[in-house]
């Protein structure tokens, strides 16, 4: 019996050992989290107050985050200047790129401050240079966290000079319904509503009722407002930024059936593509009057305006062409064949050539403005629909409506770069300031995939509403 325990013994060391062996070099050759590619992200949201009342401006330096010994610490240059007044103002000081660790506190350094009274502005001497903030922030592998914080500043008389001195301190901040400047506005076609989410954390953060089955949509160049198009109620619904309140309607007349909506670069100009009516609406924003309405090819899908303003671009979904309106003239200037089922619609940065998605034939085509003929075809996957050129990148990103994915496609070289897998139906999208992120809505299940573009992937998912359909996003960081 003793024999056998030892004969069973050996048999099991050798696998055993094996085992050990194998995770101890899966141990040794684990790639660490600082290497490049696996950063992540720190959004910082002030809330600056004045304790007086007082108008006074300061000028953040850097900001520094620390570490464990002061010669590992993150210097990141900010040099910009803020205002501070007796109404709390909300910035976002910046979303920074950051090796994944763990981080024991900020400090940020003041370079400047300026009191503005009687319309002079006096300089200030600062009482504290470095406002310290002493808390732990672990940021892990591609994690994206935000903190908010107040930095709260006050006047100190100095007697001997007879002059203020600026006093400061920072303490946390109380996250509220989310800021200007951070939205990002979904429409939902089957909750007549638009669905507001913070781009940052990624929640809801209300859902404001609109006209009968919204679509389109679009923010104006000053921020201040976005248009709404309903295709139920052949109206637009005015949306305030700031309050998220609706403040207007604008009606276009019965039966238009609007289904997208473009704005010129100055804001003087709205545009509708009526699919129940076959025109274009020109309408002022200011007066809230339709101007004119054009008329165009059957079942418009997509308008877009030129990146000079004097040209708009409108697909006919069943008239299989681009018509080309000269907004000065206000006219159909051509009218162009595409292949069958034209929706999205994009141009270059010089608006020579533009891009356009044909849902019924799986291809881009660009169009060459000038000549006014299709100079080059690309393959896509199946039923795109929405266009985005990334000018950065040098891509072109395609909703592909009936094979749930976004196909990244390089035009020089007629070719895929990648395919990433979405949602359901996926219909139109939108790109973030800095490039990174690309907001994909999907129709079917009713969410936003969000991708990172450097990695590749969906990185999140948001539920949106039972059907949504458009999208705009805030690309201005600072409020």
């Amino acid at each position: 019996m003793k024999n056998q325990n030892n004969l069973f013994s050996g048999l099991w060391f050798g696998p055993i050992f094996f085992i050990c062996l194998l995770l101890t070099l899966s141990c040794a050759y684990r790639p660490s989290y600082t290497q490049t590619g696996f950063d992540g992200h720190l959004s910082i949201i002030l809330e600056l107050v004045s304790k007086g009342g007082q108008d006074i401006s300061i000028i953040i330096g850097e900001l520094t985050l620390k570490r464990e010994g002061v010669e590992q610490a993150v210097t990141i240059p900010i040099n910009e200047k803020f205002m501070l007044n007796k109404s709390p103002k909300k910035v976002l000081l910046g979303d920074f790129s950051i090796k994944p660790d763990l981080y024991t506190g900020l400090v940020f350094s003041l370079q400047e401050a300026f009191l503005f009274t009687e319309g002079k502005l006096t300089p200030l001497s600062v009482k504290t240079e470095n406002i310290t903030y002493d808390t732990d922030i672990e940021i892990g592998p591609w994690e994206r966290k935000s903190l908010l914080l107040k930095i709260i500043c006050g006047l100190e008389r100095d007697k001997k000079k007879d002059a203020f001195i600026l006093t400061s301190f920072i303490k946390p901040g109380i996250r509220s319904v989310g800021l200007r400047g951070l939205k990002a506005y979904v429409t939902d076609e089957a909750g007549d509503c638009v669905v507001i989410f913070d781009q940052l954390s990624r929640s809801i953060i209300e859902t404001v009722p609109v006209g009968d089955k919204p679509r389109g949509i679009v923010m104006s160049p000053d921020r201040a407002k976005v248009y709404i198009v309903n295709s139920g109620s052949d109206s637009i619904s005015v949306l305030d930024t700031l309050t998220s309140e609706v403040t207007d309607t604008i009606f276009l007349g019965l039966g238009v059936n609007p289904g997208d909506i473009a704005i010129t670069h100055d804001g003087r100009l709205l545009l509708t593509a009526n699919k129940g009516s076959g025109n274009i609406s020109l309408i002022d924003p200011d007066s809230q009057r339709v101007i004119e309405h054009i008329p165009v090819g059957q079942s418009p899908s997509q308008v877009a305006v030129g990146p000079w303003g004097d040209w708009a671009y409108v697909t006919n979904q069943r008239s299989n062409n681009l018509m080309i309106i000269d907004l000065n003239e206000r006219r159909v200037s051509a009218t162009i064949a595409t292949r069958p089922e034209p929706v999205g619609i994009t141009s270059s940065p010089g608006g020579d050539e533009i891009y356009i998605s044909s849902k019924g034939s799986d291809v881009i085509q660009v169009i060459d403005r000038e000549l006014g003929k299709i100079i080059n075809i690309l393959p896509t996957n199946s039923g795109p629909v929405d266009i985005i050129l990334d000018d950065t990148r040098r891509r072109l990103y395609v909703a592909n409506s009936q094979s749930n994915d976004v196909c990244f496609l390089i035009e020089d070289m007629n070719m895929k770069e990648a395919v990433i897998p979405v949602g359901m139906i996926p219909t139109t999208m939108a790109l973030d300031k800095s490039g990174r992120l690309l907001y994909v809505v999907n129709q079917g299940d009713g969410t936003v995939s969000v991708i990172d573009l450097g990695k590749e992937r969906v990185i999140d998912v948001i539920k949106v509403g039972k059907k949504p359909w458009g999208i705009v996003i805030d690309k201005i960081w600072k409020d």
